[in-house]
């Protein structure tokens, strides 16, 4: 079966968390997807393809320095980046016509329907889940993310939390990991989800 890992980084600014984005003009808007397509098998994992981009904002268009410093992301990264429409026009072509399932840590559906909403982009073709519950039944504790999941199984890996691109390698490695402790674990998890 296949399933595609992804990993968000989208427009913030000191204190939107603790506000959860409410404050005036503030938006969840996508400036960095990373998404790998895995083929899993009963005896591995398989990296079959990888998708990084940086994407330009429609209404922040200029990165506060909160973000910058959090993710590394510069602001000439994110004004070459794909606009919107090209982002999801991908992503579609990606998950073969929307046809393979995104999993991501906490599932990030939230960030890219506002993103598409701001849009004005129907992305009702996306079928995102949330990855946690896989980890969390191995005994992950709760302030592990995305990019300090590796961590916790002690992978030799050099990474920097909060960069979409090293967020999926941790999702990714700790997986292949998870898989060969418990390759059924894994398998019974990305059963078909139902309609």
């Amino acid at each position: 079966m296949q399933i595609i890992l992804y990993d968000t980084e989208f427009t913030a600014w000191e204190g939107s968390v603790q506000h959860n984005w409410r404050r005036p003009n503030e938006h969840k808007e996508i400036i960095q997807l990373s998404a790998v397509k895995l083929q899993i098998n009963r005896s591995e994992i398989k990296i079959l393809e990888q998708s990084h981009n940086f994407i330009q904002p429609s209404i922040n268009k200029t990165l506060s320095g909160y973000i910058k410093n959090l993710t590394g992301i510069e602001q000439s990264q994110v004004d070459k980046g794909l606009t919107n429409q090209q982002l999801f026009d991908e992503l579609f072509l990606f998950s073969n016509n929307g046809s393979i399932p995104f999993y991501s840590w906490g599932n990030d559906w939230h960030v890219l329907n506002e993103t598409a909403q701001i849009n004005q982009l129907d992305i009702s073709w996306v079928k995102s889940y949330d990855l946690c519950p896989l980890f969390k039944s191995t005994g992950v504790p709760d302030h592990f993310s995305s990019g300090t999941l590796y961590q916790f199984f002690g992978l030799p890996l050099n990474l920097h939390e909060h960069n979409a691109v090293d967020d999926t390698i941790s999702l990714t490695e700790s997986l292949k990991h998870l898989h060969k402790k418990s390759s059924e674990q894994v398998h019974s998890f990305f059963k078909p989800q139902p309609a």
